[in-house]
């Protein structure tokens, strides 16, 4: 027959459990022994609650930290954005080669060649400073 999962209650339920303190409050925690005799499945579905419950956490913390940092940035008369910035996405990249062929064939130079300039420079036929824009 299969413990249900181990779960974690305030201290003074569990009479066993040590007490640990994370930011001011206290924690309980399964002794050793306990773990030890948990099934391989069972203390993975332990991690995974973990893992979702430090998550969640971050993710309420993180917003409440961000509330307070606009009261506060609204209190002074700035806004955040005013304070940080916009968080914006990628930035573009202007177009180092071209297609003499077909225009619409560019590429950046980053990441890996395209298959247009990879055929074309096969077998010593071109080279890749051929395609650069000037």
């Amino acid at each position: 027959m299969r413990k249900p999962p181990l779960q974690f209650f305030p201290a003074h339920r569990m009479s066993h459990a040590r007490e640990y303190r994370c930011s001011g409050e206290r924690v309980a925690m399964a002794r050793n022994s306990e773990l030890d005799m948990m099934s391989y499945a069972e203390l993975g579905d332990m991690e995974a609650q973990i893992a979702r419950l430090k998550i969640e956490k971050q993710n309420a913390e993180r917003v409440e930290l961000r509330q307070k940092l606009t009261d506060m940035a609204n209190q002074h008369g700035f806004s955040i954005y005013e304070l940080f910035g916009r968080r914006g996405g990628r930035g573009t990249v202007a177009i180092k080669y071209r297609d003499p062929r077909n225009r619409e064939n560019t590429w950046t130079g980053r990441g890996r060649m395209p298959r247009w300039m990879t055929a074309a420079t096969k077998g010593g036929r071109a080279k890749k400073e051929d395609f650069l824009i000037r």
